[in-house]
């Protein structure tokens, strides 16, 4: 076959000296997909010097991410979210990244996503204190707030044995700061000022990671401290710390938990707001989810063992992460020569996926932009074509805490819905925000009404 050079890969023009930086900036979701439009499926973009690729076609997502993985790595631009995890498992390669999967792999049994349950099920009780107060004080609530400390709650508490609401709002609110930065510099990609130059942005980062870090810290301490016994992922971490031949240093337990706290609350806040926010539109998906709950839920709220009946409810949560999905880019560099839809890809080449824009090709999905949680019956699934739907990656990355995610998800809007009526009057004004993961561009604010059947 002959090979066309990578110059012969269609895009957009832009400037002279800056590429396509100008476009791009204000929102790279947005501005990728509507050149997808004009170019097809794998196109040519430049960033002053830097040339990088997008690829949107689930055959050649499959080939990168799968079938040729050993010839990619973390793209140069992801590797700015180092600055924020260190070394943890989310931006780790290699034997590094497969001994860590594996310390985290029991962590993420069926049998201790059971025992996880009853810790979603307690922290969605306070969000329905507070919920009740709302309404009884005709307030409307902050779902994107609401959601994200919940999440965060419940993997503290799951993986640490923490309650992460004695340091207030100081985590939330550090991990926020330092996201933007990490996003601003992802999108700068390898025209950033070093961060350990003091300037306003950098000390303002640096501030925040040594809170965050103040905090992890002390979590670490208390544990050792401790006289208890844990079955939780710090202890297994620890453990490591205390006996390996190789332990593992104190800043690698701290990369570990970064890692895994702001991937583990960032996927399920995120999804879960936009799915209230769709909800929000249509009165019918949340009849129907509240129609199966009577069936599948005996109790109050809905255990492990009920999931499994949940069936429409987790196609809502598909569809949401269809049109939503919280991670929206993949970043993949070569490390040899490849090639993808008849063109020669160059070694060290960046290569951009967004699961974003394969969730709505108009070639794999009918009428893509329209909410119709349908899409995911059982039989609809089977039909799917590999790669078209890839909320949490794939290959031998795919997200290791899907399941655990999707039965947060899954007990958090069946103890919700059942209860409340979710209304949103300015529907049509909430605006995509283009950060590492894909949210709002401001805070979801919704009004409730508590449902009476």
């Amino acid at each position: 076959m002959n090979y066309k050079l990578m110059n012969g890969i269609p895009g957009p023009k832009g400037n002279l000296f800056l590429g396509n930086l100008r476009e791009m900036m204000p929102n790279p979701v947005l501005y990728m997909g509507s050149q997808a439009q004009n170019f097809g499926d794998i196109i040519r973009f430049r960033v002053l010097h830097n040339k990088f690729l997008f690829v949107n076609h689930p055959e050649f997502v499959k080939h990168i991410l799968h079938t040729n993985n050993k010839n990619y790595t973390k793209s140069s631009a992801i590797r700015q979210l180092k600055l924020l995890m260190g070394n943890g498992i989310f931006v780790s390669e290699g034997e590094k990244w497969i001994e860590q999967r594996r310390k985290y792999q029991s962590a993420f049994s069926k049998s201790n996503i059971e025992q996880y349950a009853k810790v979603v099920q307690e922290c969605t009780k306070n969000v329905i204190i507070r919920f009740d107060n709302a309404i009884q004080l005709n307030q409307p609530v902050n779902i994107s707030r609401e959601m994200t400390n919940l999440a965060m709650e419940i993997v503290a508490k799951c993986l640490f044995s923490t309650d992460i609401k004695r340091y207030g709002d100081q985590v939330m609110d550090t991990i926020g700061v330092a996201q933007q930065y990490v996003h601003i510099r992802m999108k700068r990609h390898r025209f950033n000022i070093p961060s350990f130059i003091p300037t306003k942005n950098n000390r303002r980062f640096n501030t925040a990671l040594r809170k965050l870090d103040a905090v992890m810290n002390d979590i670490i301490a208390n544990r050792i401290a401790s006289d208890s016994n844990y079955d939780d992922l710090l202890s297994k971490l620890l453990q490591e710390f205390e006996i390996n031949n190789s332990p593992l240093t104190k800043k690698q337990i701290r990369d570990e938990l970064v890692s895994i706290l702001i991937a583990g609350y960032e996927t399920s806040a995120n999804a879960l707001t936009w799915l209230f926010h769709l909800m929000s539109n249509n009165m019918l998906v949340q009849s129907k989810i509240r129609e199966e709950l009577q069936s599948a839920v005996a109790g109050d709220y809905p255990k492990f063992a009920d999931l499994r009946k949940m069936r429409y409810t987790r196609q809502v949560i598909f569809e949401t992460l269809r049109l939503y999905p919280p991670l929206w880019l993949i970043g993949r560099r070569t490390i040899k020569p490849d090639q993808i839809g008849g063109f020669h890809i160059p070694a060290n080449c960046d290569i951009a996926i967004s699961p974003y824009h394969i969730h709505r090709h108009k070639s794999f999905w009918n009428d893509p932009e329209r909410f119709d949680p349908e899409r995911f019956t059982a039989d609809k699934i089977k039909k799917m074509d590999s790669c078209m739907f890839i909320p949490f990656g794939a290959g031998p990355r795919l997200c290791i805490g899907q399941d655990f995610a999707l039965m947060e998800m899954a007990m958090i809007i069946g103890s919700l819905i059942r209860r409340y009526k979710f209304i949103n009057k300015n529907f049509s004004a909430v605006k995509m925000g283009s950060y590492v993961t894909l949210k709002p561009s401001t805070d979801l604010i919704m009004e409730i009404e508590q449902f009476v059947a």
